[in-house]
C-alpha cells in the first residue's frame, strides 16, 4: 500500500510537467512549420527559377505551397508543402508587404527565384499566452522568430 501510494504522490507532482511539454510542442510545431514551409518555398523558387507562393489561410490555420514544380517526383529534401496549426495556435497578426491581413480569409506571400520574398510579418499566440513573431528578411527571403513578451510587443 506504502508503495503505491508514493508512486501516486510522484505521479501527480508530475503531471502539470507533463501538461506544460505538451502544451508548449504546439507552438514549436507551429513555428518550425511555418519556418521550415518559407525555407521550402525559397529552395524551389530559386532551384525551379520560378515564383513558389505560400498560402496562409486564416480560416482553418492551413498554410501551402504552390508554384515551383510541386507535383514533380524526387524533390531532395524540401518535401513538406502544407501544415496545419494545432487548435491551440491562433494567428495574432499577419501581416504581407505592409498589409493587415489578420481579417483576411487568405494571405499569399511569394518567394522568387533570385532568392527574395514579399515581407511578411506573423505572430503566433498559444492558448498559455505565449506569442512568437516570425518575420521575412526580404533581401534574403530568410525567416526569422522571435519571442514576444507584452512589453515589446509591437
Amino acid at each position: 500500500m506504502l508503495v503505491v501510494a508514493i508512486l501516486g504522490i510522484v505521479l501527480a507532482m508530475g503531471i502539470p510537467s507533463i501538461y506544460h511539454m505538451m502544451n508548449k510542442e504546439a507552438m514549436i510545431a507551429a513555428v518550425r512549420d511555418v519556418t521550415d514551409l518559407c525555407r521550402n518555398a525559397r529552395a524551389r523558387a530559386v532551384f525551379k527559377e520560378t515564383t513558389v507562393e505560400l498560402h496562409i489561410n486564416m480560416r482553418d490555420g492551413r498554410l501551402s505551397l504552390t508554384g515551383g514544380g510541386l507535383a514533380g517526383g524526387a524533390e531532395g529534401s524540401f518535401t513538406q508543402t502544407s501544415a496545419q496549426f494545432s487548435d491551440r495556435i491562433r494567428v495574432e497578426l499577419l501581416g504581407v508587404n505592409f498589409q493587415d491581413f489578420t481579417d483576411a480569409d487568405d494571405a499569399v506571400v511569394k518567394f522568387y527565384q533570385d532568392g527574395t520574398s514579399d515581407e511578411l510579418t506573423i505572430v503566433l499566440q498559444s492558448d498559455r499566452g505565449e506569442e512568437r513573431k516570425i518575420t521575412l528578411e526580404v533581401v534574403t527571403g530568410l525567416a526569422q522568430v522571435d519571442t514576444l513578451s507584452y512589453e515589446n510587443r509591437r
